[in-house]
């Protein structure tokens, strides 16, 4: 990874930017530290006059003094975790919403590359794993500091001898905690579970091809190897952390017995008392406990920065949009350009080559063409000759290379994203719904009303299925839609390009996935919506073209014929041949 490219001061920011939570964190941590070092004090002076029986009017105040301190202490513990709850919550929701908003930022094509498994481990995992950096341990570790000083101090002042068996174990305590690489293996074990949980959510997507083709046997085997590897990779994590932990457990608990054993020397040679053996385990506890907020914050620190570093890259990533959000101005933009149209091109590509790759390898090279309002016109040509390439480009889900598109006479890179699609309704062949309720996929976002809502469902011909499920517009679709057929599918996506009213029509092979009763019914729908609209028809099913204005033949990238489908078929050429063909 290139280093200058992670700002984790970004990240910093989103942790640190509601200050309230981090007054009250190191309000709490400063009042625990005063109790921390109190209550040893405190111990001391009880014990010694209990036993050694000094009865005095104060002797029984240090016993409720110091009862009163440990639970005042424990109240004020009780709201810093509480306030960090709060805290942490705010801020795992801020970076996933950032998170979230980059994806959508995403081309169509990177998401893709990257699968929904990766994005959501960056959102979920990596982003629940930030703990190192935020406020409340960065404020313990300083504590930590400033508490083990403090009890140091305190220590050598009790006796000298237990002041240096317990910096010796601490010593080898914290030393342990420094060894071991957790940043790195921390981010080779999320970089492959990232990829295993993407490649369970692509097979699983495609159990129905595993089905037919009887490959089950071998997907078993390709999943063992991959968990196999997912495993090898989290033990090497675990047993590092195992071991690390044991050892640190050990020689944080060796602490007890050595300074009773050393401490029970002093008292029988004269040189210390009991008092003093109860407050100093209560003080290497403190230090101790210090010593363990100390050597856990590098191991933890370095798991959040790598947490830190996977999500920077993730946000880092080169958007290919930015934020397309509806604003007064857009829509203004979008009105003016519009009535514009009544005398010039709705369309016009001059010269538009574009690359997916940025190479020599184009998919559409030297397009120029221009498209009138409420002009149909088809697009047409082998599979692989760029006809959908088109639609991205006109969509602005890619740039061109070379060349530039205009709507209404103005270039399309001079709108925002916004603008730019409130121009265009899309129905493509796969047709996508989401797991939601019918009037959220069609209204999608719009404050639509129900009236409204039956109203485009009666023009794509969707009412009479959704009448027959006995249900109505808050009926929750199937994941994908899988319990619907093609055709419904199909009608509810037309509803939802009916509800949009953009002025342009892309169908980008809307029918040809489906059977002949369906196709009829959908291309009944698409003849209400063509109406008034200015429409592009993507299709290999050339018979349902002939009434186009004009249609442009594309082979290997280039527009190699256009004109009329009486035209082309008295040329004679390509066109010709495949429509033939097909016939």
């Amino acid at each position: 990874m290139n280093k200058n490219y992670f700002d984790i001061k970004s990240i910093m920011r989103i942790i640190y930017y509601e200050k309230i939570y981090i007054i009250i964190l190191f309000c709490t941590s400063v009042l625990i530290l005063f109790f921390n070092l109190s209550e040893p004090i405190l111990a001391q002076m009880f014990i010694n006059k209990v036993i050694y029986a000094i009865k005095n009017e104060k002797t029984l105040f240090y016993g409720v003094l110091w009862i009163i301190v440990f639970s005042v202490k424990s109240i004020t513990e009780y709201i810093k975790k509480r306030t960090y709850t709060i805290h942490r919550g705010r801020v795992i929701k801020n970076i996933q919403k950032e998170i979230f908003r980059k994806s959508m930022q995403l081309s169509s094509r990177k998401a893709e590359e990257m699968g929904t498994g990766y994005i959501s481990s960056r959102m979920n995992d990596d982003a629940d794993s930030l703990d190192g950096l935020m406020c409340d341990n960065l404020i313990g570790f300083v504590f930590s500091i400033i508490q083990g000083i403090w009890v140091l101090i305190l220590m050598i002042r009790m006796n000298q001898i237990l002041a240096i068996c317990a910096i010796i174990i601490a010593i080898g305590y914290v030393s342990v905690q420094f060894f071991y690489p957790l940043k790195e293996l921390y981010k080779n074990f999320a970089e492959v579970r990232s990829k295993y949980n993407k490649d369970i959510f692509d097979t699983l997507q495609g159990l129905r091809v595993i089905k037919v083709h009887n490959s089950q046997a071998y997907e078993q085997d390709r999943f063992e190897s991959i968990i196999s590897n997912l495993i090898q990779v989290k033990n090497k994590r675990e047993f590092a952390d195992i071991f690390r932990r044991t050892a640190s457990s050990y020689l944080y608990a060796l602490g007890t017995p050595v300074i009773y054993f050393v401490g029970g020397i002093l008292i029988l040679k004269g040189q210390c008392t009991v008092g003093i053996i109860v407050a100093f385990i209560m003080l290497y506890n403190l230090f101790a406990s210090s010593c363990m907020t100390i050597g856990t914050f590098f191991p933890q620190f370095n798991i959040s920065v790598g947490a830190a570093e996977r999500i920077q890259e993730f946000l880092n990533i080169p958007g290919d949009e930015e934020s397309a959000s509806f604003n007064e101005s857009n829509f203004n933009d979008y009105k003016d350009s519009l009535r514009k149209c009544d005398t010039m091109p709705i369309i016009q590509f001059n010269r538009v080559s574009f690359s997916y790759n940025n190479d020599d390898q184009y998919s559409v090279k030297d397009i120029t063409f221009s498209v009138y309002p409420n002009e149909h016109i088809a697009i047409v040509g082998p599979s692989g000759s760029g006809k959908s390439t088109l639609a991205n480009l006109l969509m602005r889900l890619e740039e061109p290379s070379t060349g530039s598109i205009y709507l209404c006479g103005k270039p399309i890179t001079d709108f925002d994203l916004h603008t730019v699609r409130d121009f265009f309704s899309y129905i493509q062949q796969d047709s996508y719904l989401f797991g939601r309720t019918v009037y959220e996929n069609i209204s999608q976002g719009k404050a639509l009303t129900l009236s409204e809502i039956e109203k485009v469902l009666n023009d794509a011909y969707a009412d009479s299925f959704i009448s027959d499920w006995q249900l109505d517009v808050n009926t929750l679709v199937s994941e994908k839609g899988k319990s619907m057929s093609g055709g419904e599918k199909q009608r509810l996506c037309i509803a939802r390009e009916f509800a949009k009213n953009a002025p342009i029509l892309i169908m980008d092979e809307a029918t040809s996935s489906l059977d002949a009763l369906a196709d009829d019914m959908v291309l009944k729908a698409i003849d209400g919506i063509s109406r008034n609209r200015t429409v592009i028809t993507i299709t290999h099913k050339l018979s349902s073209i002939k009434n186009a204005d004009k249609i442009y033949v594309l082979k290997e990238g280039k527009i190699v014929e256009s004109g009329t489908h009486e035209t082309l078929m008295a040329n004679k050429d390509l066109y010709f041949t495949m429509y033939n063909h097909q016939e």
